[in-house]
């Protein structure tokens, strides 16, 4: 699968190489240029820096033939844009995103994201289960 990670960072390092590793096909955006860089260096990914959250910079790292998108950011609104963006604009197929405030997953999922992932709420079942 070609997939497209945008924003985070130890997150984004981990998964990225997982991915990789499983022989899908990666791309990196992220604002941050030295950890693009890297990240390109020692996953031998095509990366991008950028803020995910502008059409343009999509655009540069070829989102419209992506399979998938991961929004990572630490901010909910962010990734709801990159997601949105991503689906509408590039007709990415599917579309999956952190979820920073739990509170927010249903919106997410009313609004198209595919698939939502609350580490707060993963958790907080996992207490309630105890």
């Amino acid at each position: 699968m070609k997939i497209l990670l945008v924003g985070g960072h130890t997150k984004l390092s981990y998964l990225a190489k997982l991915l990789k590793s499983s022989g899908h096909d990666v791309t990196i955006v992220n604002a941050d240029k030295q950890l693009c860089e890297m990240l390109s260096d020692s996953h031998e990914v095509f990366a991008i820096c950028g803020d995910g959250t502008k059409s343009s910079v999509l655009e540069s790292a070829n989102a419209a033939k992506m399979d998938a998108v991961i929004a990572l950011t630490g901010n909910d609104a962010s990734n709801l844009i990159i997601c949105e963006i991503s689906k509408k604009q590039f007709n990415i197929k599917t579309t999956l995103s952190i979820v920073n405030n739990p509170q927010n997953i249903n919106m997410f999922k009313e609004l198209g994201v595919d698939k939502c992932i609350s580490e707060i709420q993963i958790f907080a079942d996992f207490i309630e289960q105890m």
